[in-house]
Parts: C-alpha cells; sequence; structure tokens
C-alpha cells in the first residue's frame, strides 16, 4: 500500500535514448511507496524508428503524473539532463537512467534522510549491478551514513566508491543554483562533478539499502566515447575537483593533501591510458608499435619501475 505524504514534490527525470528497458525502468516509478512525484520523460532517441518505438511503449502508462517531451534531434548527453533538470517542479529530483531501476521505497527512503539532515543537499543509496538479464554482478561498497567533501572525493577518486547517476537524489533548488550538471565531453565524470559540487554545502549523506540497480552495458557512455573526449574531459575533471578543494573551507588539511596527490596519480595513468588509445585507433597500429608508443607515454609520464 502506498503511503501517502502532505510532503515535498520530487521530480523524478527519465531521460530516454533506448527502449530495451524503458517499461521495467516506468514501472519502478509508478511502484514507489512516496506518491507525491511527477515524472519528467523526455525521448531523445537518435533515430526516428527508436523514438517512435518509446512512444509505443509510453502508450502503456496512462497516468496524470508524467510530462512527456521529445526532442527534434537528439540532444546532447548533459544538455538532456538539465533539459530534464529545468523542466522539473519539485523541491526534490532524480534521474532514473532508461536501463536501470529502484526498489519500491528508493524515493521514500531518500525523503526520509532529507527530512533527517536537513542541511544536506545530496543523498544517495547502494547499488546492485545488473547484466542486460537482470542477473547481479556485482555491488557496490558499502559507505558510511554522512560524509563531508573531502572524504566523499577521496574515496570516489582512490577507487574505493562505485557511483552511478540514478542512485543520487537532490534538492532541486541546489542543483539549479550551479546551474545543473557541468558540461564535460560525452558527460563523463559529469555526475562525479556535479555530487562533489552539491557536497561542498552540508556533506553528503548515505542509505546503506540496496535501492537501485545500475544496467552495466555495452552501450554506456565510458565504453563509447572517443579516445580524444576521454582525454580532454579528464583534463576537466581533474581541474573541475581541484577547484571544489579550493572551495571547501576549513577540512581536514591532511585529506585535501592527499586527494591533490591521488589527482596527479590519476591524471598520469588516465591520460597514459587515453593517449595510447587514441595513437593506437588513428594510426590503427598493430601490438608491436603499439607497445612501443605506449612505453614512450610512460616515460613521458614518468611511471616506468625505474621512476
Amino acid at each position: 500500500m502506498k503511503k501517502e505524504y502532505k510532503f515535498p514534490l520530487v521530480s523524478v527525470g527519465v531521460p530516454i535514448v533506448k527502449s530495451d528497458f524503458l517499461e521495467k525502468c516506468l514501472n519502478c516509478i509508478f511502484h514507489q511507496t512516496y506518491s507525491n512525484i511527477e515524472v519528467i520523460i523526455i525521448n531523445n532517441a537518435k533515430d526516428p524508428q527508436e523514438g517512435d518505438k518509446i512512444e509505443t511503449i509510453l502508450t502503456r502508462f496512462k497516468d496524470n503524473k508524467i510530462r512527456y517531451f521529445r526532442n527534434d534531434t537528439q540532444l546532447p548527453i548533459i544538455e538532456n539532463w538539465n533539459k530534464t533538470l529545468f523542466l522539473s517542479n519539485g523541491s526534490f529530483f532524480a534521474i532514473l537512467c532508461d536501463d536501470d531501476y529502484w526498489e519500491p521505497d528508493f524515493i521514500e527512503t531518500m525523503m526520509s534522510l532529507a527530512m533527517k539532515y536537513p542541511g544536506v543537499n545530496i543523498f544517495h543509496s547502494r547499488c546492485l549491478i545488473i547484466n542486460e538479464n537482470d542477473e547481479p554482478i556485482d555491488i557496490t561498497p558499502i559507505c558510511p551514513e554522512y560524509e563531508d567533501v573531502t572524504d566523499f572525493i577521496y574515496h570516489r577518486i582512490k577507487g574505493f566508491r562505485l557511483q552511478y547517476l540514478s542512485d543520487f537524489f537532490v534538492r532541486a533548488g541546489a542543483i539549479k543554483g550551479i546551474s545543473g550538471f557541468f558540461p564535460v565531453p560525452d558527460g563523463w565524470g559529469s555526475d562525479d562533478l556535479t555530487w562533489f559540487h552539491l557536497s561542498l554545502t552540508g556533506g553528503i549523506v548515505y542509505s546503506s539499502k540496496t535501492l537501485c540497480h545500475y544496467r552495466e552495458n555495452p552501450a554506456s557512455v565510458t565504453n563509447t566515447m572517443k579516445s580524444k573526449n576521454k582525454i580532454l574531459a579528464t583534463e576537466i575533471y581533474i581541474n573541475g575537483i581541484i577547484d571544489i578543494i579550493s572551495k571547501s573551507g576549513a577540512y581536514n588539511p591532511l585529506i585535501v593533501h592527499l586527494i591533490l596527490k591521488q589527482l596527479k596519480a590519476l591524471k598520469k595513468s588516465r591520460l597514459l591510458n587515453y593517449k595510447a588509445e587514441y595513437f593506437k585507433k588513428k594510426f590503427m597500429l598493430n601490438s608491436f608499435f603499439y607497445q612501443i608508443v605506449l612505453n614512450i607515454l610512460k616515460i613521458k609520464y614518468k611511471i616506468l619501475k625505474h621512476y
């Protein structure tokens, strides 16, 4: 039985590009135990056939909570996320990707945390990682209920955190106040930078309940990005974190030092891999010449064993 609250309106954005898992995604929204929601659906399919397929699925959902829009041409990922955000009317906002889904109490749990921590702008939950057949692959590491911005950033860039987009829930005024999601090529790292920025004020709060199902598939942004964009996105990501850290105020100087140290290592390793990948694709290098390029880049970034 759904629980009725005189609580604020929650806006759920669904920026759709494909129809494969859309029905399951939408079903989970309309089975939430928290009922005061609006659903902003944007059909952002690349080709008209897929767009029509999406609309056919949407005809199965007759609910006055839905606000539907269809883009004439496909928008870049961040522009579409932000369109979803700025069309919303709720006091709280979450994006649910078209191939992910939530447990029925995701919104209710996030709202409970928002009431418990009125000074916090951002909340998230544990995720189960699944494949295209809904089979479990992995589960995200556990987090403390509360972290400040520096702990949040440090654990993420050290690889102690797995986090996505659909597992987050934010105060709408806060994310709109920073002009929405950060512009990054192909969207890579935009959600991280946005979450880090929102955690500057009040930190971040977490539910250890596994409330989000993240679907791993070959069509994900990271797997389809061009190498050149990965290089540019890495620079923006690193500089964005440094900018956030510079605004973080009186936090533990040791953690700040460790973040800056980790960022240097992260920049070297990622630029090494992405530049090697770029040269391999551009010049169609075989394994022999690829290894030569890789060694040259390792020398450049000073990460060979004798350094």
